[in-house]
């Protein structure tokens, strides 16, 4: 029974502890303490040869302080036992206690605390297996009874919250029905409308339905990574058999899954060919942390709402920006958004952006121009030593939403926001030479090959593989004073081709603190590169050998 159960709730992705599972002794162990401590629920079950084991006692008295204490929820299970035998220690289950009584006879305090732990768990409302086999139905029936009774003191408990926004349950509710009809379903749109709000509401609320289930998130942005593939393959299958060393052969597993019913998500899918190739045929609230607004805040709340235009990400970036202020705050908002005549998606998140000091803006623009899914660490560093107060300056972007850092430690950011950071510095002047961060090739190839950038250039991030043949200016770099940032790399796997003539003898490069130069072709970096304000150097495909004096890759 009791394997059963404990492999029916894996099923349904509840995490779960076993007592075998923990290390035994004559006492019970810490591990199985912490584990029970750890629980919102135990479920104990009783059976003939219960009552003779000291170590099922002791742990019934540690489910009972927790109930007490921490109010968890303890559901017993009387499995071929009569409640009442184990209310009073009689018939078969009153056998084996009088076993024990033998063994701690002379420990007449424990022995009392043992029977009062029994009369207390036994007049708790629970499961009976006698109601099953009197209506001659399989023990199956009765643990799929407790799995669905669990099921629902779990969502009483953690109702599915899924970021609450207007219309979305609704929604929810149409695709629900969709699926009931057709087992492949596509959510289709363009970028920002709510589709992952919309999926991942749906997935949060009824994959517990399904023997095997997964999200899988970037799609798009994975498949175009060397191995991202492979990557995915890997999750997918851990996820559904739950089982993280799971051996990547799809066909063979696919063939175990044809058994089961499990729910897949792929999430920002831009063409089959991204899942076709590692699925075959498997078929498959903010601004007032509540449901509602304040009272008085109704009619504040509907015109955000409309002005956010239905877009789920540019309501729950307001919703962060506006969350705790008073009404003016709210009033002042809105008549901003009331002056912008044809108010794009842009405009509207905006505001937030507006609201950050300059240190944040810094953080921001850099991510967005920059830093997109790259890895947290090696940004970190650069933004520190950039003279960013990375600390605060992080934790109020991630608290508006602005940015993200996934369970992979990698930088996130929603498209729209990227594009917005982009044309923040699109419109610091109509010439790119005169913007403070470079990222797209034909500007780039103006400024690099005829000498036209200037001192406000902080950054340049170029994809060679975008790019032609550039033979850099020799006085490209010289009234670049502020550039902090440069990156010359291939977005191509495999082409190592060098577009880029090699970096001269330039003043320019006083300030970098985080050069990215993919083919360098030569053995060696120009000498005036400060070494003590470089923080990150990533040289992939190079010819490099020796950095500078004395110091060798």
């Amino acid at each position: 029974m009791t394997n059963y159960l404990y492999s029916a709730l894996s099923r349904k992705s509840i995490e779960t502890f076993i007592d075998d599972q923990l290390n035994r002794g004559d006492k019970i162990s810490q591990s199985l303490v912490n584990a029970i401590e750890a629980s919102t629920i135990s479920v104990i079950i009783f059976s003939e040869g219960y009552a003779s084991s000291r170590w099922c006692l002791d742990e019934l008295l540690k489910i009972l302080e927790c109930k007490r204490e921490y109010v968890q929820i303890v559901i017993p299970v009387f499995y071929r036992v009569d409640p009442s035998d184990v209310r009073n220690q009689t018939g078969t289950f009153g056998d084996s206690f009088s076993k024990l009584e033998e063994r701690f006879k002379e420990n007449s305090k424990k022995l009392q605390s043992w029977r009062n732990a029994l009369k207390e768990a036994a007049s708790l409302s629970g499961f009976h297996s006698h109601n099953i086999r009197q209506l001659n139905l399989p023990e199956s029936e009765l643990t799929e009874e407790i799995v669905n009774h669990i099921l629902k003191r779990l969502a009483e408990l953690f109702p599915h919250n899924n970021d609450r926004l207007v219309g979305v349950e609704s929604r929810v509710v149409a695709i629900e029905s969709l699926l009931s009809a057709a087992p492949l379903l596509a959510i289709w749109g363009i970028g920002g409308i709510g589709k992952t709000t919309i999926a991942r509401a749906t997935f949060d609320k009824i994959s517990s339905d399904f023997e095997g289930s997964c999200f899988l998130e970037n799609v798009r942005e994975e498949s175009q990574r060397l191995g991202g593939l492979a990557c995915l393959r890997q999750k997918l299958l851990s996820n559904l058999f739950r089982d993280e060393s799971m051996i990547p052969d799809i066909d063979l597993h696919f063939k175990r899954l044809s058994r089961r019913k499990v729910l897949v998500v792929f999430d920002d899918v831009t063409c089959f060919n991204q899942i076709e190739s590692f699925i075959g045929s498997l078929e498959c609230r903010h601004a007032f942390k509540q449901n509602h607004p304040d009272v008085g805040y109704e009619e504040l709340s509907s015109k955000v709402i409309q002005h956010a235009q239905g877009v789920p990400l540019a309501l729950k970036v307001l919703g962060c920006f506006l969350f705790g202020w008073e009404k003016k705050v709210w009033e002042s908002a809105i008549n901003k958004l009331k002056q912008i005549l044809h108010p794009k998606i842009h405009d509207v998140l905006k505001l937030s952006y507006d609201d950050l000091d300059v240190n944040e803006k810094g953080i921001f623009l850099d991510v967005a121009c920059f830093f997109k899914s790259d890895d947290v660490y090696p940004v970190m560093k650069f933004l520190d030593a950039s003279g960013f107060h990375l600390e605060i300056g992080i934790s109020v972007l991630a608290d508006k939403s602005l940015i993200d850092v996934n369970p992979y430690d990698r930088i996130t950011m929603h498209d729209l926001l990227q594009e917005l950071g982009r044309e923040i510095v699109r419109q610091e002047s109509i010439n790119p030479g005169n913007q403070s961060r470079l990222w797209h090739h034909e500007d780039m190839y103006e400024i690099l090959t005829n000498n036209t950038g200037t001192k406000s250039i902080e950054g340049i991030c170029l994809d060679m593989s975008k790019a032609n043949e550039i033979r850099l200016n020799p006085n490209t770099f010289v009234k670049m004073h502020k550039l902090r940032f440069l990156k010359f790399y291939n977005s191509i796997n495999g082409d190592n081709r060098c577009k880029v003539s090699y970096l001269q003898e330039s003043p320019g490069f006083a300030e970098v603190r985080f050069l990215h130069r993919h083919g360098y072709p030569l053995k060696s970096l120009p000498s005036n590169i400060n070494q003590k304000k470089l923080v990150v150097i990533e040289m992939p495909h190079s010819n490099i050998q020796q950095f500078w004096d004395g110091t060798r890759q």
